[in-house]
């Protein structure tokens, strides 16, 4: 069986107006769908309404670091992100999943670069085989000198698609995929290196801590060289991740690292 690596984007599971913030309908039916698989899998999810707003606030939003002068706000965050995790982790619980959420600052380097230690793909990989879905999240890893880093979402599935070598990553956003024109609706069905320079900048990518599309889709270039299949789709579809789960056609973005240097 086939390991998949799945991304759900902020932006799928959480939403103004909703309690604290946790988009629960939504995260409800992901949680149906993921019923549709018995291969391993992985989640890893954002923060999106819950960790941008005070990054942008804060004045965060373009370093990702909090100073260690300012450790009240570093509480508070953490405590918010915990509690959205909380969330999404007591939603599958609820449908029957077999989940365990881990701690990311115990996992990944304070940069989201690489593992901290060489047994953590091993043990992720017992866990997958036994029927349990590990969870990550984008988080804040706290610096030698005192100081807390954001850890995206991103750049943790790139680390664990580098060492994990899934058969699928599937990254769910609130797009079907990256546009060449978003007004339009011109989807660029196949990303390649090349298709950085086609892609449409998107308003929000500057009040994204995690740098927002571009960002992400470099991210996602990095990941595919290291899997069978990269994707990216909309987490607000219905049916998404049953017909992507089951090789069905969905409107997307296939990602293809194949013009990269690795």
């Amino acid at each position: 069986m086939g390991l998949h690596l799945i991304k759900l984007g902020g932006s799928v599971i959480t939403r103004p107006g909703c309690d604290n913030k946790f988009y629960a309908e939504n995260m409800q039916r992901i949680a149906r769908e993921l019923l549709a698989t018995h291969e391993p899998i992985i989640l890893v999810h954002g923060t999106g309404h819950v960790g941008k707003p005070p990054a942008i606030e804060h004045g965060y939003a373009d370093t990702g670091i909090i100073p260690a002068s300012n450790t009240a706000l570093s509480v508070s965050v953490r405590r918010d992100l915990q509690r959205l995790n909380e969330h999404v982790v007591q939603t599958l619980l609820d449908v029957g999943h077999k989940v365990l959420p881990l701690d990311t600052g115990r996992y990944f380097n304070a940069d989201g670069s690489d593992l901290t230690q060489t047994g953590s793909a091993r043990t992720l990989e017992q866990l997958t085989a036994s029927g349990i879905i590990p969870i990550f999240h984008g988080d804040m890893v706290q610096l030698r000198d005192g100081a807390f880093k954001v850890v995206s979402s991103d750049a943790i599935m790139s680390v664990l698609a580098r060492y994990l070598m899934p058969d699928a990553v599937y990254l769910l956003t609130d797009v079907d995929g990256v546009y060449s024109d978003l007004q339009n609706g011109q989807l660029i069905q196949k990303f390649t290196p090349v298709s950085l320079d086609q892609m449409q900048n998107y308003d929000t990518d500057d009040l994204d801590v995690s740098g927002g599309m571009r960002a992400k889709v470099q991210h996602a270039l990095a990941m595919a060289a290291h899997c069978q299949r990269c994707v990216i789709a909309s987490g607000l579809r219905e049916g998404v991740i049953t017909r992507l789960l089951t090789g069905q056609d969905e409107r997307c973005t296939i990602v293809d690292s194949s013009d990269a240097i690795v």
